[in-house]
């Protein structure tokens, strides 16, 4: 069951509580006539509690599927983590890009200045060799 259902009857218990709170009220009041009408709420709001209850057992045990489901992968597809360090080539690369964008961005950022497409260009060049920094990592991996 999604947090979205989950939650409506979260609402909707609630909702039902104080309507049985108001007839509680006007039971007080004198107003017995509507004993029928308390009865069949606090029937329909322990199934709107049973329902919450049912589905967050659900949720748990989807979870609880998951979570087994990833340990049994884990165990059967084990591959050793990378290194998510960037090498110095890759991030003086990055940063040679970085800065370039930031002087082009004006250019960049406007269609109907003329510099737009050499701007554009550079940009494109500044791209690729960062692509290429990277693309240096993987083809040295064993």
């Amino acid at each position: 069951m999604g947090p979205d259902r989950h939650e409506f009857l979260r609402v909707l218990e609630d909702r039902v509580s104080r309507v049985q709170a108001w007839l509680a009220e006007r039971r007080r009041a004198g107003e017995h006539d509507l004993e029928r009408l308390r009865a069949d709420l606090a029937t329909f709001r322990q199934a709107v509690s049973q329902a919450r209850s049912g589905a967050a057992q659900e949720a748990h045990d989807a979870l609880a599927h998951a979570r087994a489901a990833l340990a049994d992968m884990e165990g059967e597809y084990a591959v050793p983590p990378g290194s998510a360090a960037l090498r110095r080539e890759e991030l003086d690369e990055l940063m040679r890009h970085l800065q370039l964008t930031a002087t082009l961005l004006p250019r960049l950022s406007n269609l109907d200045d003329p510099g737009w497409r050499p701007a554009h260009e550079e940009y494109e060049r500044s791209w690729a060799q960062v692509r290429r920094a990277f693309e240096e990592r993987r083809g040295a991996a064993p």
